[in-house]
């Protein structure tokens, strides 16, 4: 076991960090990044979703706003537009913008929960020996650890929602 020379927020190869613990220990943080790995796999494909839905956004933004204006309509000249567009072109109007915040909440539940299962190994397994556990970006690339204090790492701070459940809240 070698001793890192590092100062604390440096970047270092989970190779390097590993060879400084006990084998048992490393062992165990090794398997941890492998599953912290896998999980960085499964959602690889839903990472960057928020540019890729941008223009639809502020369409379906723009669609809900014209159609706020006509279903308020009261004068004579929206009440033709809103005979135009109809019901069913009014219901598609103010439907766009939740439509698309369903599709969006559909497609990165399977992120969030990734996320927050990588948080919970990084917090039990990796921030007790004074690091934070990267996965690599690309295929190739060095995964890393962040020195961090351990005394100074996260801290949860409960909160008066923690003991809500999920439900419960709409």
């Amino acid at each position: 076991m070698t001793e890192l020379t590092t100062a604390a927020s440096e970047r270092v190869p989970l190779a390097t960090f590993l060879a400084t613990l006990p084998t048992d220990v490393a062992a165990q943080l090794k398997a941890q990044a492998e599953r912290i790995d896998a999980l960085e796999r499964q959602v690889v494909g839903v990472r960057g979703i928020e540019n890729q839905l941008k223009v639809p956004f502020f369409v379906s933004v723009a669609m809900f706003a014209v159609g706020l204006v006509a279903f308020f309509a009261s004068g004579r000249d929206l009440t033709l537009v809103r005979t135009l567009i109809g019901e069913v072109g009014l219901c598609l109007l103010l439907g766009a913008l939740p439509v698309l915040a369903i599709y969006y909440t559909f497609k990165v539940r399977h992120r969030t929960r990734a996320d927050q299962a990588a948080f919970e190994a990084n917090r039990n397994h990796f921030m007790p020996h004074g690091a934070i556990y990267f996965p690599a970006a690309e295929p190739g690339r060095t995964p890393i650890v962040v020195l961090v204090d351990p005394d100074k790492a996260y801290q949860a701070k409960p909160s008066k929602n923690d003991k809500v459940k999920a439900g419960w809240i709409w």
